[in-house]
């Protein structure tokens, strides 16, 4: 995989309201018509993340 690119956005949740959000997306070299894209939380410290498995 490659990392194609990366960036902020700033998207409405209807209890949160405003939350940012970094981003990257990938294409896997034997695959180049796809795209995985991952977003993390980025306005609350890494420390403060809600992990869904615990």
């Amino acid at each position: 995989m490659q990392a194609r690119h990366s960036g902020r956005k700033r998207l409405r949740h209807p209890q949160r309201g405003a939350v940012d959000y970094a981003y990257t997306a990938f294409h896997p070299a034997e695959q180049p018509e796809q795209t995985l894209v991952v977003y993390v939380d980025s306005s609350e410290p890494p420390d403060k993340r809600r992990n869904p498995d615990r």
